[in-house]
């Protein structure tokens, strides 16, 4: 994604390349810069695949949660039909909650007020409902979301 920032790093390069070789074009090697890191870019934003019998769905945009001793990397976005021209994503936001000797993440989708469902973390499962709650579960089962 074309950002303030990428162009930053892509001028920053750029003028190292210039001081070393001062023979370089500072357009054309400006223009090396941002090739290399826009392709670097898009090689972070791959998306994770999960596979049902009946959908596709994919997990991406990978954050650390923490929940008393466990911290886990789960998706903030879940897409679901992948793919597919009725594509739809998903924002997700976790709760964490450790009481009785049980640690889970609870999940809201979309801005939600209550949660859909939750990851347990000792039983290395989910439970809930819906497209997200089949995601997180699919992932968990594939290895896409590490517990």
């Amino acid at each position: 994604m074309f950002s303030k920032k990428l162009v930053r790093k892509a001028h920053e390069e750029t003028k190292k390349m210039k001081k070393e070789f001062p023979e370089v074009n500072y357009s054309f090697q400006f223009g090396l810069e941002m090739k290399y890191l826009l392709s670097e870019k898009e090689e972070e934003n791959k998306v994770e695949e999960v596979k049902t019998m009946s959908m596709n769905y994919g997990l991406d945009d990978f954050t650390k949660e923490k929940c008393g001793e466990f911290e886990i990397e789960v998706p903030q976005k879940v897409v679901s039909d992948l793919g597919k021209s009725l594509e739809h994503t998903f924002e997700i936001s976790y709760s964490a909650w450790a009481k009785y000797g049980k640690h889970r993440l609870y999940y809201t989708v979309d801005d939600g007020k209550t949660s859909q469902g939750y990851i347990d973390l000792d039983k290395k499962k989910a439970e809930g409902k819906g497209k997200v709650g089949a995601a997180l579960y699919f992932g968990i089962e594939q290895g896409a979301i590490q517990l």
